[in-house]
């Protein structure tokens, strides 16, 4: 079982040691690329032109959070547009542009875009679904090829790295491919992986897990991969409207919390099996699970509901799911819970869901899979325990909720250990990739 008295942590050195700055303990060779970079820019006499190529949907998108802490941080000589879908309404900044369709024709409207404006940079941010379904996906090699011979130089932030030994009939399944076809899809995002790695100019990613990926299986070069975590917000305050009405809809029990897309490799019916076990060994506990949906994840939700009734947990488990989650009532929810629980059966990108636990100093247990090992530590910001293992997950469940002082302690480590996670860093560090790019 995990420890229950985790040591008291340190503040993180990134920032301060001692009486010295970050900058006093950066090693001197990254110290002078550093110095480079930021010289680069400040010597070069014409603006920069960076083009974002970005969903800006829902209000919880990560691109919104980035966008804004960019728009603060970039220098006076380095300017900033966002192209995004066509469809989007209520653009949450000025410097935005419809420019795509979701359909397979959205390399070439971007390529237009491209050779009119000429931006130096075009930082493009994958996701497999961002331009509609699998068949868009599969131009998206096409819209590397375009942006370099309209002069770009590309970064990629790579949101999803799946390890090719996952790409199965059970992945295929889980992301509504049929799975007779999966040798297919396996060809095809191999295909789709080792040219991102050829095309792109610099490579972003959010954990070490996605850089390993993409070295290891899809032939990336790792000095070209720059690791920049999610970044943790400061605590939003719910509205007070939204607060209220879930403490009237909660009354005096104590949340435990599942946030995020529902989906076959969620693990959630692992959660709801072990929180059988947990809620007859305390009073007064609600599982929460608060989900969006995906199109082909339907009969999944379904599933879990027919789980939940099964085991007669209709009055211990609140489960809707609201696509997109307003931002006001998620945070509600955040706030009120004790602990964060995210029990997925596999792991292939950074987590969000992860990212507003931190944000609200919540325990977590996850699962050791994939980005999870290299954002939680065991014992200290929450745990970890196996996939697919209800009991495990039960008896940690159990640890956090038992011991008020552990999450006393966990809730205290999160606030130290994220100070140097917040979004203004991770603009920070994606300015420096712009800069190793201009370089390059």
């Amino acid at each position: 079982m995990p420890s229950r008295t985790p040591a008291e942590p340190a503040p993180p050195a990134e920032r301060q040691v001692g009486n010295r700055s970050r900058f006093d303990v950066m090693p001197l060779a990254a110290l002078s690329e550093f110095w480079f970079s930021r010289k680069t820019l400040d010597t070069c006499k014409e603006a920069i032109r960076i083009s974002m190529v970005t969903k800006l949907y829902p209000p919880s998108h990560y691109s919104i959070y980035l966008g804004r802490a960019l728009i603060q941080a970039l220098p006076k000589n380095m300017k900033i547009r966002f192209y995004t879908n066509m469809t989007e309404k209520n653009m949450p900044f000025n410097c935005t542009e419809p420019v795509w369709q979701e359909n397979p024709l959205y390399p070439f409207q971007l390529f237009r875009r491209a050779l009119i404006e000429k931006p130096d940079i075009s930082h493009v941010q994958h996701e497999t679904s961002m331009f509609g379904g699998w068949i868009t996906a599969a131009a998206f090699p096409m819209l590397l090829i375009l942006l370099r011979l309209a002069g770009s130089k590309i970064v990629v932030t790579v949101h999803a790295t799946p390890a090719v030994r996952l790409i199965n009939s059970r992945f295929a399944r889980a992301f509504g491919f049929p799975a007779a076809l999966s040798p297919l899809l396996r060809a095809s995002m191999v295909l789709l992986y080792v040219s991102i790695t050829a095309l792109s100019s610099r490579i972003i990613v959010h954990s070490k897990y996605c850089k390993d990926v993409l070295v290891r299986d899809y032939g990336g070069k790792s000095k070209s991969i720059d690791v920049i975590p999610i970044g943790v917000g400061k605590v939003h305050q719910a509205p007070s409207s939204r607060l209220g009405y879930w403490k009237d809809r909660i009354g005096n029990r104590r949340v435990i919390l599942f946030f995020g897309y529902l989906g076959e490799r969620k693990g959630v019916e692992y959660l709801v099996d072990a929180f059988r076990f947990v809620r007859d060994k305390h009073d007064r506990l609600l599982l929460v699970i608060a989900g969006g949906m995906l199109p082909y994840t339907h009969r999944y939700l379904s599933h879990l509901k027919s789980l939940i009734h099964g085991l007669g947990l209709d009055n211990n488990v609140l489960l809707f799911s609201i696509t997109p989650m307003p931002l006001g009532d998620l945070h509600a929810l955040y706030s009120l819970a004790e602990i964060v629980v995210l029990p997925y059966t596999y792991s292939i990108s950074a987590s969000l869901a992860l990212s507003y636990a931190f944000e609200h100093k919540k325990p977590v247990v996850v699962t050791n899979t994939g980005v999870f090992p290299d954002e939680v530590q065991q014992g200290k910001n929450g745990l970890l325990v196996r996939p697919r293992d209800a009991v495990a997950l039960a008896t940690a469940i159990d640890t956090l909720i038992s011991d008020r002082r552990l999450r006393h302690n966990m809730s205290r480590h999160i606030k130290h250990a994220t100070a140097c996670q917040s979004w203004d860093e991770s603009a920070h560090k994606t300015i420096e990739v712009y800069c190793k790019t201009l370089r390059k």
